[in-house]
């Protein structure tokens, strides 16, 4: 080979390495290292709101709205804007109802926009890790077409990293065959964090045959009794699921149906901890009954007692665990069931 050659290429050789040099010099001073990949950062999309508690109507006269708000049962907990006679002179609203958690959502932004023969409401929605029972917000908007189907999409703009040592949610339904007056009790008081309604040495209440619940203390009625409480269990992942995310609400149907919850008991279940799992590649999940950690106790022994609380911990990638063994639970006679979950 001759010295031109050999000049030749090591003068490409050169000119090579420095165009490598500089080129990573320039992706440093703007700030970020070359994408070898060519991808880019994900960024949170849209993702439509599969849930058949949210419902919409058109509506052009006070009469309409006031039916309305009484059929979805609006109540002051609820969050609403006021309407008047005036305000449907000539106009047509579409109204909203879309149930969240006034404790761990935060609606930050909302929007309607028409595209093709649809309304699209997207809310932007901020997640944190108090829990209460579920309110409703009331949306309304100004229309000029009461023809259109409506979509809802949800976005999560941020989120609170939540307490691994804390159990999120523990609701608990009392479904007695006769009404009577009941009194609840927890173990370990000085864990519980939050209870809806105010635990004050047991809940004092009167439990109607359809499941209504009337607290004596606040003179109130609910659907149910919620406690959020510290929670030390240490995840055991030698048994459990995994499950992809997007199989997350199938796979929850079939195992909370075999655990003893009823359509209404998944469906609310399903709709808290959705976000929380179907967002993750995978997720690993094991039940266990929380009776250790926090101790339940009722004045009228229960026929049934269904205590669910599900651990989880997201997974980039799949791994091999054994499957648990769930054991079928039919409900009979008079019936408690309670659902929680904590995150790992």
């Amino acid at each position: 080979m001759n010295k031109k050659v050999v000049t030749i290429i090591i003068c490409t050789i050169i000119l090579i390495l420095l165009a490598t040099g500089v080129l990573t010099a320039f992706f440093y001073i703007r700030g970020r290292k070359p994408n070898n990949n060519g991808g880019s950062n994900n960024k949170t999309k849209y993702i439509y709101l599969n849930n058949p508690n949210v419902a919409y109507e058109y509506i052009d006269s006070y009469k309409k709205y006031s039916d309305f708000m009484e059929k979805q049962e609006i109540t002051k907990d609820d969050e609403y804007e006021l309407f008047s006679k005036n305000d449907f002179k000539d106009q047509t609203y579409l109204f909203i109802v879309v149930p969240y958690d006034m404790c761990s959502e935060t609606i930050k932004r909302d929007y309607l926009k028409k595209e093709g023969s649809t309304y699209r409401l997207y809310l932007d929605i901020a997640y944190g890790c108090g829990v209460c029972p579920l309110a409703k917000k009331v949306f309304a908007y100004k229309v000029d077409d009461n023809s259109l189907e409506v979509e809802i999409f949800t976005k999560e703009v941020s989120k609170t990293q939540c307490d691994p040592n804390v159990a999120y949610k523990p609701i608990i339904y009392i479904y007695p065959q006769e009404d009577l007056d009941l009194t609840v009790k927890l173990g370990n008081k000085n864990d519980l964090l939050y209870t809806y309604p105010k635990y004050n040495n047991g809940w004092n209440i009167h439990v109607s045959k359809d499941g209504n619940i009337y607290d004596y203390n606040t003179k109130r009625n609910y659907y149910a009794l919620y406690w959020e409480g510290k929670d030390n269990y240490k995840l055991d992942m030698s048994k459990g699921f995994v499950v992809k995310g997007s199989d997350t609400v199938k796979f929850l149907e079939e195992k909370l149906s075999i655990l003893g919850l009823n359509d209404y008991e998944i469906n609310e279940f399903i709709i808290y901890w959705i976000d929380k799992l179907e967002n993750n590649n995978y997720n690993f999940i094991s039940f266990r009954n929380q009776s250790d950690m926090m101790p339940l106790s009722l004045s009228k022994t229960p026929d049934t007692l269904i205590r669910v609380m599900m651990d989880y911990k997201p997974l980039d990638n799949y791994i091999n665990v054994e499957e648990q063994i769930l054991t079928k639970v039919n409900r009979t006679g008079f019936t408690v069931v309670e659902w929680g979950g904590t995150k790992h």
